[in-house]
C-alpha cells in the first residue's frame, strides 16, 4: 500500500518527536534524529530546526533507520516498507543524490552507518539479518553476509581507520552479543570478514554501547558503566575504567559512551556524565564529571569539530560544552510519552497534553512552544480529557475515581478543584454544548455522573445526578442541542468491549432514559453532528449516517459513505463544522460537517507504527494536531479553505477571566498546588461514600424516637424480670420454678441449641469424611508401596550390642525380565557354541605350545617355576572366576555364559551382559535374604527362651523374698521387646494401646456393653454353683493333689497355746515339752529354708550366666551375618560398577561416532571453505594484476602528458611565467587513489564543477583543493 502523495494544500508546522534511540551529525553543526515519517535536523550554530518528511513514494515511505554523513551535508535513510529503498539526500535542499534498492531480496533495515571509501554499511532485519555493504555513490551492492544475530534491537558503527572496522551490537532482554567485522575494498572487489574478540570479555557481560576511536580501537561499556578497550590488531579486551557500584535499590539506566577529544564520554547507570582520558600507557583518569545531568540515552559526536550532543530520557537535547567550563547546554525540548491531547477552547490558540509521567503540559498551537506544565497526582493515571467548549476549562478523568478541573489562563494551568466521585476508574468525560454540565463515566460498570460544568475559584463542584447501569460502555457522546441536552451511550452485553448495537438516550441532567434503540449494525464509535448520528461500523471502512426517533424508539434509514481509509481500524472526532477521521493507516481526512465532503487529506504518521492515535482540530480548520502511536506529536497547517467564511468561524463567547483564574498568594503556585494535593489526600472521601453516609444519617435520625421508646420498654421489662427471679429464688422448694421458665426468648434459645446441634453434626460429618479420606489414602499408599513388595524390609537388632542387620527389600520378579533373561541365555549359548575356538587368545596355553616351551626351557627354570605354575593352574581349575572382577562367585553360582571384556565390542553383547549381571545382583540379594530369615527364626527362639528364663528368675526372686525372707539386691530381669523395625507389619497396623485418646462410646453402645457384662456375670454365677470339688481341694490341699516341699517351707510352725494363754511361771511339764518341740521344729524349718535359699541362689546365678552366654553367642552370629552383608553389598557394588562401566563404554561408543560424524562434516566444510578461499585468492590476484596494469598504464600516460605538456602550448601566446603556473596546476591535479572505486565518475563530476563552481558536490578533499586552486 503506497503512501499518500504530499499535498500542496497542507504543510507541517512543527514536530515533537518524543523519545529516540539514535541520532547522528549531518555535516559540521547539524544533528539529526528520526521517527515515523520525519527526520528532524537541528542546527546548533543558530538554533534553527528543519525536518524532512518521508510520506510519499518520491520522498520515501517512512523512515526505518537513517545515518548522517559528517564530511558533507548529506544523510541516508531506509524506507519503512517490506522492500525498502535507500535514499541519499542533501541538506538543507533535500535533493536526492541517489536511490537504490536490492530487488532480489525482501527485507527491512535495522541500522546503517557510513564508512570510508564511499561505503554505506547496512544491517537488515527479519528474516535475513545480513550485513550489506553498498557503494552510495553508484548504488552498487558490494558485499553481503549473514550476521547470525537474530534480534531487532541492534546497532552498527564503522571505524574511520583502515581496514574498515564494523561493530555490531545485538541487545536482548537478558544479554547482548558484540560482533566485529572487517571490510576490505580493492578496486572493484569488496570482502566482508568476521572477526572475534579473543579473550578478556566475560561471557556474562551485558554490553550496552560501543564506539570507535580514530586509531581503530573499540571502546565498549556494560550495563554497570565499566569501560573496556579492544585493540585493533590483537583484538584483546581490557578493562580500563570502573564505574562505582550502585545500591541494590537504586534505579539503573542503560550506560552509553562516545569518543571525544582523545578520551571517552560515559553516561553512567546513575545518570552522571563523566569524561575519561588516558594519562599514561595504560592508566586512565577521570577528567571531569557532570552530576545528575543524565542519563543520555543517545549521543552523537562530530569528530571534525569535537562537538557532542546528547538526548535524555525526558526528550531534552543537550550540547556538551567543554570550554571555559564543562557543562550541558540545553538546546531544545521535544516532549515524551504523550498519551492524551486536547484543544483549549474557545480560542483554540493552545492545546494540552498528558504524558506518561502524568504531567499536564500546555503548548502554543502555532509554534509548538511549551508554555507551562503542572504535575498531576502520581498515585493515579489520567484516562481521558475534555475541554469546556465555552470556557478554557479542562476536565480530567482519573483512574482513582477523581474528576479534576484545570483552568488554562493564558497557557498557565491552574487546578481549580478535585472531586472524588467513586473508587472505580473514570474512563471517559465530556462537556455539554454550553459547557454547563460535565458527564463522566466508569465504562467497565456503566456508572455515570453528571456534575456542574462551570467551576470557579472557591466554588465547590456539585454532583447533579448519578446512575448505575451495570453495563459496559463502548462510547458516549453529548448532543450539541443547547435547549434539550441529551446523552447517547453505546452499551454492550459484557462479552465484548469494543463494539455494540444497543444505543440508549438519556436526558440531562436528570439521566432519565428517553429511548433504547437496537441498531442493525455493530458500531465501535459514534458522534453527533447536530441531531444526526455518525457511526463507525465494526470491522468496516464505511461511515454510517442516521437519525433516531426517540418517541418511537426507532431509527431512520442509514446512509453509507466511504471513509477513504485503507485499513478498517479508524476513529472519528470533530466539532459542529468539521469532522476528522484518522486511523492505523496514518491518514487524516478532514470533512465538512454539513456535506461530509473531504477537503483535505494528509499523512503525518506511518501505518507500520499503527498510524494516528488521536487528532484534534481548531474551530477555524487551520491547524490539526495529531498524536501517533509511535509518540510523534505533529502539527499540520491546512492551506486550503474549508468552505466556511470568516464570519462563520467567529466566536462571540465572553467570559470573566477572574471567574476561573486562581488567586495565588506570595508563597507561589507550586506551594498552593502542593497544599491542594495534600488536602485532597487527607480528605479523600468519595461522593458516593458521602451520599451513603448521608442516607444512613437520615435513617438514623428518623428512627431515633422509636429506638428510644424500645430502649425504655426494654429497661422496664428487665427490672420486672429481676424482681421475679429474686422472688423465685427466695420461694419454698415446692413453689420454685425452673430457671428456664423465666426465659423470655425461648425461640432464640431453641434456635441456638439447634444451631449448636447442627454445628456438632457438621463437625462429626467433617471428621468422619476426613477419617474416610485418610483410610482411602492409607489403602492407596499401602497397595502401591507395601503390598507390592514381595520381601518386606526389616532388620535384626543385637540383644546386647548396639548394631543391626537389615535385609534386602525386593519387588516381585518382572515376567518380562525373566523372558528377556531366558532369551539372552539361549542366544549366548548359541553364540558360544558357534564361536568355539574362533577367538585368538594367546595368553591361554595350549598342548602344542606347552611342548615347544618345555623343550626350550632349561631344567633349572622348570624346577623353580614348576610348583608355582602347578598351584596357579590348580587355583584356576578350582575357581575359574578369579579374574571375573567381583566376589559374587563366593556366594552364588555364576553362569559360564558371561561375556569377557574382549567381547564387549557390540551393543548386543553389552545389553546381554547387563541383563546377566542384574540377574547376579538379584541372586545375591536372595541369598542374603535366606541367611537373614534363618537368623530371624533363631532370634525368635532366643526371645522365647529368654522370656522363660526371665520368668524363672522372677520366681526365684519372689521365693527368696517370701519363703526365705531374704530379699535379693539383684534388679528384676528385663524382657527384650521387638521393635517396629524388626516387626515391620506393626507399621501398617494400629492397636488400641497406640491411640492416646479413649474411644467415644455412644449411649446406645454403652447400653449394649452393660447388657453383655450382665450376661457374663450371670453365666459365671451359674457355673459357680457346681464347683464344690474345687473349693474342697483348695481348702484341704491348697488346690494341688501332692504336697510340695517349697510350699511347706512357706508355712510357719504353730505356736503352742500355753505361750499365748499362760505366763512363764505357770508352765507345767506338758507345756515345757510342747515349747521344746516348738523350738526344735523352728530350728529345722530355718535350716530347711537356708538350704532352699542356697539352692535358689545357685540356680539364679546359673540362669544369669546361661542367659548372658546365649545372648553373646547370638550377637556373635549376628555380627557374622553383618560381615556377610557387607561382603554381599561389596559384591553387588562390583556388579553395579561393571554395569555402569559397560553403559559408559556404550555411551562413549555412541559419542565417538557422533564426534566422528562432526569431524567429517568439519573436514567437508573446511574443504569447501578452502576451495572458496582458493577461488577468492585467484580472483583477488587477477584484480591486483589488473590494478597494477592500470596503474602502470596511467603512470606512463601521466609521464607522457608531462613530457608533451609544454609542446601543447607552443601555438598559444602564453608567457613563460604563465606556462610555469599552468604546469604547477597540472602537477597538483587529483591523483588516482585506492578509495576511489570508479575514478571516471569522479573525473566527470570534477569536469562538471569546473564549468559550474557554485554547485555543490560530494568529492574527496583533494578534489576540492584542486577546484579552489582553479
Amino acid at each position: 500500500m503506497a503512501l499518500v502523495e504530499e499535498s500542496k494544500n497542507s504543510k507541517t508546522s512543527w514536530l515533537k518527536i518524543g523519545r529516540i534511540d539514535y541520532m547522528s551529525f549531518v555535516g559540521n553543526d547539524v544533528v539529526a534524529f528520526a521517527k515515523g515519517c520525519f527526520i528532524v535536523f537541528y542546527k546548533i550554530s543558530d538554533d534553527t530546526e528543519a525536518f524532512y518528511m518521508a510520506n510519499s513514494y518520491d520522498t520515501g515511505e517512512g523512515v526505518q533507520c537513517f545515518v548522517g554523513y559528517q564530511s558533507a551535508y548529506m544523510f541516508a535513510f531506509a524506507e519503512m516498507t517490506p522492500s525498502p529503498r535507500i535514499f541519499l539526500v542533501t541538506y538543507p535542499s533535500f535533493e536526492h543524490i541517489s536511490v537504490f534498492q536490492d530487488e532480489e531480496n525482501i527485507y527491512s533495515y535495522l541500522a546503517m552507518s557510513f564508512a570510508e571509501m564511499e561505503c554505506l554499511v547496512c544491517l537488515t532485519g527479519i528474516p535475513t539479518f545480513e550485513i550489506v555493504v553498498w557503494s552510495w555513490r553508484t548504488g552498487q551492492k558490494l558485499a553481503s553476509q549473514p550476521s547470525n544475530l537474530f534480534s531487532t534491537d541492534q546497532l552498527i558503527r564503522c571505524s574511520v581507520s583502515m581496514p574498515i572496522g564494523v561493530g555490531q551490537l545485538s541487545r536482548y532482554k537478558n544479554g547482548s552479543t558484540l560482533q566485529l567485522w572487517e571490510i576490505h575494498v580493492c578496486s572493484k572487489f569488496c570482502i566482508l570478514h568476521k572477526t572475534e574478540i579473543k579473550n578478556g570479555l566475560h561471557s556474562g557481560t551485558y554490553v550496552t554501547a560501543f564506539c570507535w576511536s580514530p586509531e581503530g580501537i573499540m571502546y565498549i561499556t556494560d550495563k554497570e558503566g565499566n569501560v573496556y578497550m579492544i585493540e585493533e590488531g590483537s583484538l584483546m579486551c581490557k578493562k580500563v575504567c570502573a564505574w562505582p557500584r550502585l545500591s541494590p535499590n537504586q534505579k539503573m539506566a542503560p550506560a552509553n559512551l562516545l569518543w571525544l577529544k582523545g578520551g571517552v564520554v560515559v553516561s553512567g547507570p546513575d545518570g552522571d556524565v563523566k569524561f575519561f582520558k588516558r594519562s599514561g600507557k595504560s592508566n586512565w583518569a577521570e577528567m571531569w564529571v557532570l552530576y545528575g545531568k543524565g542519563p543520555l540515552v543517545s549521543m552523537a559526536v562530530n569528530r571534525y569539530r569535537d562537538m557532542m550532543v546528547g538526548w535524555t530520557e525526558e526528550s531534552i537535547i543537550y550540547q556538551v560544552i567543554l570550554e571555559p567550563i564543562e557543562e550541558l547546554r540545553q538546546l531544545n525540548f521535544y516532549g515524551h510519552g504523550f498519551r492524551l491531547i486536547e484543544m483549549i477552547h474557545p480560542t483554540d490558540e493552545y492545546f494540552a497534553t498528558v504524558d506518561m509521567n502524568n504531567d499536564l503540559c500546555v503548548w502554543m498551537k502555532k509554534s509548538g512552544e511549551l508554555l507551562e506544565s503542572a504535575q498531576i497526582d502520581q498515585s493515579s493515571l489520567v484516562l481521558d480529557m475534555a475541554c469546556n467548549p465555552e470556557m478554557p476549562y479542562l476536565a480530567l478523568a482519573r483512574s482513582d475515581g477523581a474528576l479534576e478541573i484545570f483552568a488554562i489562563y493564558y497557557g498557565v494551568p491552574n487546578s481549580l478543584n478535585v472531586l472524588y466521585l467513586c473508587n472505580d476508574q473514570l474512563s471517559g468525560v465530556a462537556f455539554s454544548s454550553t459547557g454547563a454540565l460535565i458527564v463522566t463515566a466508569c465504562y467497565e460498570i456503566g456508572r455515570i455522573f453528571v456534575t456542574q460544568g462551570l467551576v470557579g475559584t472557591g466554588r465547590r463542584m456539585k454532583v447533579l445526578e448519578h446512575l448505575l447501569t451495570n453495563k459496559n460502555i463502548v462510547n458516549m457522546v453529548v448532543s450539541p442541542d443547547k435547549s434539550v441536552p441529551k446523552l447517547s451511550i453505546l452499551f454492550n452485553d459484557g462479552n465484548v468491549r469494543k463494539h455494540s448495537n444497543e444505543l440508549c438516550v438519556y436526558s440531562l441532567p436528570k439521566l432519565e432514559l428517553m429511548a433504547t434503540i437496537n441498531l442493525p449494525k455493530w458500531y465501535s464509535e459514534i458522534i453527533l453532528n447536530g441531531n444526526t448520528y455518525i457511526g463507525l461500523p465494526y470491522l468496516s471502512r464505511q461511515i454510517d449516517i442516521f437519525n433516531v426517533n426517540i418517541a418511537e424508539n426507532t431509527f431512520n434509514e442509514i446512509e453509507e459513505k466511504e471513509s477513504c481509509h485503507k485499513l478498517r481500524k479508524y476513529q472519528i472526532t470533530g466539532d459542529q463544522k468539521h469532522i476528522v477521521t484518522y486511523g492505523w493507516d496514518g491518514l487524516v481526512h478532514v470533512r465538512d460537517a454539513e456535506t461530509m465532503v473531504i477537503f483535505i487529506t494528509f499523512q503525518p504518521h506511518h501505518r507500520i507504527m499503527k498510524g494516528v492515535k488521536r487528532a484534534v482540530i481548531d474551530y477555524k480548520a487551520k491547524y490539526v494536531v495529531t498524536l501517533g502511536e509511535e509518540g510523534n506529536l505533529v502539527c499540520t497547517e491546512i492551506l486550503t479553505n474549508c468552505g466556511h467564511s470568516e464570519k462563520e468561524h467567529e466566536k462571540t463567547t465572553q467570559f470573566d477571566e477572574t471567574y476561573f483564574r486562581r488567586k495565588t498568594s506570595v508563597m507561589g503556585r507550586e506551594t498552593v498546588l502542593n497544599n491542594l494535593t495534600t488536602q485532597a489526600e487527607v480528605n479523600k472521601i468519595t461522593w458516593l461514600q458521602e451520599k451513603q453516609q448521608e442516607l444512613l444519617d437520615m435513617e438514623r435520625k428518623a428512627a431515633a424516637p422509636e429506638l428510644q421508646l424500645i430502649k425504655n420498654e426494654f429497661s422496664l421489662l428487665q427490672r420486672e424480670l429481676v424482681q421475679l427471679l429474686n422472688k423465685n429464688e427466695n420461694a419454698p422448694p415446692e413453689q420454685k420454678l425452673d430457671i428456664l421458665e423465666f426465659d423470655l426468648d425461648e425461640k432464640n434459645r431453641n434456635f441456638l441449641l439447634n444451631e449448636a446441634a447442627t454445628e456438632r453434626d457438621n463437625l462429626r460429618r467433617l471428621l468422619e469424611a476426613e477419617i474416610k479420606d485418610c483410610d482411602r489414602l492409607f489403602e492407596v499408599i499401602k497397595s502401591n508401596t507395601w503390598d507390592k513388595m514381595k520381601v518386606k524390609g526389616r532388620c535384626i537388632k543385637a540383644m546386647l550390642d548396639d548394631f543391626k542387620v537389615e535385609n534386602f527389600p525386593l519387588l516381585p520378579v518382572d515376567p518380562k525380565f525373566e523372558e528377556e533373561l531366558k532369551l539372552v541365555m539361549e542366544r549366548r549359548k548359541l553364540v558360544k557354541e558357534m564361536s568355539k575356538e574362533d577367538h585368538f587368545e594367546p595368553w591361554i596355553p595350549s598342548s602344542d605350545t606347552n611342548e615347544g616351551l618345555e623343550e626350550s626351557k632349561t631344567e633349572e627354570f622348570n624346577l623353580n617355576k614348576g610348583k608355582q605354575e602347578e598351584s596357579t593352574s590348580k587355583e584356576e581349575k578350582e575357581n575359574p572366576y578369579v579374574l571375573f572382577g567381583s566376589s559374587s562367585h563366593q556366594f552364588v553360582p555364576i553362569s559360564d555364559l558371561h561375556c569377557s571384556q574382549f567381547e564387549m565390542g557390540s551393543l548386543f553383547n553389552s545389553s546381554s551382559e547387563i541383563i546377566m549381571l542384574e540377574k547376579v545382583c538379584s541372586d545375591l540379594r536372595l541369598h542374603f535374604n535366606n541367611l537373614f530369615d534363618e537368623m530371624f527364626k533363631k532370634k525368635e527362639r532366643e526371645m522365647t527362651l529368654l522370656a522363660e528364663r526371665n520368668a524363672r528368675l522372677r520366681t526365684i526372686l519372689s521365693e527368696l523374698e517370701i519363703t526365705c525372707h531374704a530379699p535379693s539386691e539383684e534388679p528384676p530381669p528385663i524382657d527384650l521387646c521387638w521393635s517396629q523395625e524388626e516387626q515391620t507389619e506393626r507399621i501398617v497396623t494400629i492397636t488400641d494401646e497406640e491411640v492416646p485418646a479413649k474411644p467415644y462410646i455412644s449411649p446406645s453402645e454403652q447400653e449394649l456393653l452393660d447388657k453383655e457384662a450382665a450376661e457374663k456375670e450371670r453365666i459365671r454365677l451359674l457355673l459357680a454353683v457346681d464347683n464344690f470339688r474345687e473349693k474342697a481341694l483348695i481348702e484341704m490341699m491348697d488346690g494341688v493333689l501332692e504336697v510340695r516341699w517349697e510350699d511347706e517351707l512357706k508355712k510357719e510352725v504353730p505356736i503352742p497355746k500355753c505361750m499365748i494363754e499362760k505366763k512363764c511361771e505357770d508352765y507345767n511339764e506338758a507345756d515345757q515339752k510342747a515349747i521344746k518341740d516348738y523350738e526344735e521344729k523352728c530350728k529345722i524349718l530355718q535350716s530347711e529354708r537356708e538350704r532352699y535359699r542356697k539352692m535358689l541362689e545357685i540356680e539364679y546365678q546359673k540362669l544369669k550366666a546361661s542367659i548372658k552366654d546365649s545372648l553373646t553367642q547370638f550377637d556373635a552370629k549376628l555380627h557374622e551375618l553383618y560381615i556377610t552383608k557387607l561382603k554381599i553389598d561389596s559384591a553387588i557394588s562390583h556388579e553395579s560398577l561393571k554395569i555402569l562401566r559397560i553403559r559408559q563404554m556404550d555411551e562413549n561408543r555412541l559419542r565417538y561416532e557422533e564426534e566422528e560424524k562432526l569431524i567429517k562434516e568439519r573436514i567437508e566444510t573446511a574443504e569447501v571453505v578452502f576451495e572458496t578461499a582458493v577461488k577468492e585468492v585467484l580472483r583477488l590476484q587477477a584484480a591486483v594484476e589488473e590494478s597494477r596494469a592500470n596503474y602502470e598504464l596511467n603512470l606512463n600516460k601521466d609521464k607522457s602528458l608531462a613530457k608533451k605538456f609544454k609542446s601543447e602550448f607552443q601555438n598559444t601566446n602564453a608567457t613563460l611565467g604563465m606556462m610555469d603556473q599552468l604546469f604547477k596546476l597540472f602537477k597538483r591535479r587529483p591523483k588516482i587513489q585506492q578509495k576511489a572505486a570508479l575514478y571516471p565518475t569522479l573525473l566527470n563530476e570534477l569536469a562538471r564543477l569546473t564549468m559550474h563552481p557554485d554547485q555543490k558536490a560530494f568529492l574527496p578533499p583533494e578534489f576540492h583543493d584542486f577546484l579552489r586552486g582553479l
